[in-house]
Parts: C-alpha cells; structure tokens; sequence
C-alpha cells in the first residue's frame, strides 16, 4: 500500500481550510511495571502502517503533513530495542525533513498549526487528557483572534474521513484479511483435532485456547485480533465468555470464537463442535437450524441486498427451525419473568422480537482493522446497501441455557454459533473462511 498516496487522498477529503490530527494509542500498563503488548490506533495503522507509540499525525487541506514522534533515544534503545529515524518517516511518506518532527515539540506548535483553520477533525473517542488540552488550545487561540488570527470554530469526527474510507476495503487490505483467515484456519482445524488426548483424556477450556493460538503463531501471525473464546456446554451461552477455567465433558459442545490478526487486520470465526466426536441428536437438531440460517444469510450477501435484509433471513430461518421445534410454545414475558406468554405464530414471534431470549445479537458486522470494524449500518434512517469491497460477518446462534425450565431438557445447556468472513464482491460474494469445516459430517469426522 502506497501510505504517502493514502495521506494525501485523507488530505484532498478535508473541508477548505481545515486539519486533522490523529493520535497513536498510549502504552498500557498492565500491573506495576509490566505493560500489555502494544497495538496502534487503527486510523493511524490504516493511514500509515505504524505500529508504534507516542506518534501524532497532521494532516491539513492544504496538503501538509506533519508528523510528531520520539526521535530515537540511546538510553531508551538500550531496553526495548531500535526506535524508528526520522530519515526513515521521510522517505518512506515522502515528506521533507521539517515535516518530521519531536513529540515534545506539538503542543507549542499546535496554536501555529490550528490557525486560522476552520474546521478541525479529530476523534470523538479520545479517552485521556489531549483532548481536553486541545480544546483548550483552540478556544485560546480564538480568543486572542484580534491580531486577524483565529482557530477552529467546527469539530469534525475524523470517522467522518476515515471510517467511511474504511468500509471499502482496497486490493491489498482484502489480501491480508485473507491471509488472516488462511491462518485462522488452520487453527481451526487443527483444534478440532485436539479435543481429547491420548487415552481419551479431556482436557481444559484454556488448553485449546492455548492450542489455537500457538497454530496461528507458529504459522507466522504474531497477534491474536481479540480475546480467544472457548466455551463449553453451558458456557457457549454466554457471548463473550472470558473464564476458560473449565474442564471439558465428555458430550458437550464446544464453541469456539477466534481469529488472528495480520499486519493489523483481524479475521473473526465461530466454530461449535462435539468433544466426544458426535453430535447428540438434540445437539444436531439444534445445530442444523443455525448452519441453515447461516446458508440462507450468505445467500443474500451480494450487491443491493442490505444488513438487514441478511439478518431477517437469519431471524426467520432460527425462529422457523425452533417453532417446529416446539420451544416457542411457552415463553417468559420479558417484563416479568414469572408470566408466560404462548406465541401464536412465527409472524408473531418476529414482530414482537420474542426469539432475542435465543438469539439476542445481530447476524452481521463490519471486518477489517478492528474486528468490530467502523461503518455506518444505516445511513439516513435505512439499512445500508452491500457494496463491493466490504467485509463482514455473517454468524447467527441458538443459545438455550440450562436454566431455560420452559423448554424441553434435551436442548437446556445446549448454544451453537457458526461464524464465517465474507466479501461483497461485483459477482456475488466470496466467503473467505470456506475452508474451515462446518457440515456435521466433515466436523465429525475431523473430530472423531
């Protein structure tokens, strides 16, 4: 990717007379003088590839780039390793030497920068005290405005720019979203391989989250592109499940949600597969309604379709499988637990949203840098259009908790996702983790 092109198409999408500053995100502390590995903003990855602290990006609509970092430091090199030059920023984004300048140098640049600017962009998300600094720079400098110089009197959301820039994904962004899937397949399949040990020894939740990772690590991927979730039985009806602690049973299920993140852009799977193997028969029955609602949401991923077409699909399918199922006979009403209600169709278990206490989430949602990457799904009240050069994903569920005593026994503790990655292509759609099993049989038989 061609980062210095990129800063300048950012730069021509300015209003007249406007900047936007950008700010990498701070090192995290993790306990006393430990800190978590460090991950970039994503605006500041998508826009220039750094993966590295303390750096603020200006862009201006006249075209003038500036960055601010930390020059290299022989006494801080010694602990954590080579820092970037500024030579390096310079060739690498084409910018002249002036342009390239020292963190601790901005906050007096900043009234020089900001002046007699209209409008400035800047993320509403900020969540430490720059953002109260700048404020406090631009309201400084518009009150000094009688020598004709004035600062900013518009805030602008830099999602305004760049999150929209970010839903049409470029040639060399789907390349390494695909190369995160290729990856996160492979641990995928290599785990259903790994639920029991020799001697039929089951093993711990956090030992196939350990198990996964270390495939995508040993396959080259450095980064996971969120908390790995392994959950079994009872727990796969929890969402985002964090214990991992434990020990797997012979006839649960275990769903598994993770992916791996490839020079900053993430995949994102759901598998749920047998421990033992095989799929109970109620386990199956529940199963093939949600790979169904999957199959039939997918089919309607192509231009022109929209978000919501694609989970109303998936609603119906799941509200379908389940009715037939007899688990919509009698309900708890949502606004007292203790009333039950007894739906009298499907229609009506739609319109009332009556099936959220076995699906409570959306199909569908945008990929890319962030794993809940940004986008609008509505743009002026309607569901957006599907355009080529989107990724999302497509992942209904059935979750049924044990402690559902209004359903029958054999499908309490029972919660089944299946996830995949797609992208919207001219023709149709492409699904780019095809190659992780979710048929019974071939998950059977990779099990077994």
């Amino acid at each position: 990717m061609d980062f210095a092109e990129l800063l300048s198409t950012t730069a021509s999408k300015l209003k007249p007379d406007s900047a936007m500053l950008l700010f990498s995100q701070t090192t995290k502390r993790r306990n006393r003088d430990v800190f978590y590995d460090y991950r970039n903003s994503s605006d500041i990855i998508y826009l220039t590839g750094l993966n590295i602290p303390d750096i603020i990006l200006y862009i201006s609509s006249d075209k003038k780039i500036i960055f601010y970092l930390n020059f290299p430091d022989p006494g801080q090199e010694r602990w954590t390793g080579k820092m970037i030059t500024p030579e390096i920023l310079q060739s690498r984004f084409k910018l002249e030497k002036d342009n390239i300048r020292e963190s601790k140098n901005f906050w007096n640049d900043l009234p020089e920068i900001l002046k007699n600017k209209r409008s400035l962009y800047i993320d509403f998300n900020m969540q430490n005290d720059d953002f109260v600094k700048i404020i406090k720079a631009v309201n400084d400098l518009n009150k000094n405005n009688r020598d004709a110089t004035c600062g900013p009197d518009q805030l602008l959301h830099v999602g305004e720019i760049l999150h929209e820039a970010r839903v049409i994904k470029s040639r060399d962004e789907i390349e390494k979203i695909q190369r995160a899937a290729q990856v996160t397949q492979k641990g995928f399949i290599g785990v259903m391989k790994f639920t029991r040990k020799p001697g039929d020894e089951i093993l711990y939740e956090y030992q196939i989250k350990s198990a996964v990772e270390s495939i995508f690590r040993n396959s080259g991927i450095m980064d996971i592109a969120y908390p790995t979730i392994v959950a079994s039985g009872n727990n796969a009806n929890y969402l985002h499940y964090a214990d991992h602690s434990r020990q797997i049973q012979r006839h649960d299920l275990i769903l598994m949600d993770a992916g791996c993140e490839y020079m900053g852009y993430a995949s994102d799977v759901t598998r749920t597969f047998p421990a033992n193997g095989k799929f109970s028969e109620s386990q199956k029955e529940i199963y093939k309604i949600v790979l169904e609602a999957q199959k039939n949401a997918i089919g309607l991923c192509q231009i022109g379709n929209t978000f919501e077409d694609i989970h109303n699909k998936a609603v119906h399918t799941v509200v379908s499988g389940l009715w037939n199922l007899g688990l919509f006979k009698e309900i708890p009403d949502a606004n007292d637990n203790k009333e039950r209600i007894q739906p009298l169709s499907i229609e009506e278990v739609i319109e009332k949203k009556y099936f959220r206490i076995f699906y409570m989430h959306y199909t569908s949602h945008f990929l890319g840098l962030d794993v809940h990457d940004v986008g609008k799904y509505y743009i002026d009240g309607k569901s957006r259009l599907l355009q080529s050069g989107m990724v999302f994903t497509v992942e209904p569920g059935i979750y049924l908790s044990e402690d559902y005593d209004f359903i029958p026994e054999k499908y309490r503790g029972i919660g089944i996702r299946i996830e995949d990655d797609i992208l919207i292509t001219e023709n149709g759609h492409e699904i780019l983790t095809k190659g992780i099993p979710k048929e019974i049989k071939e998950i059977e038989e990779i099990t077994a």
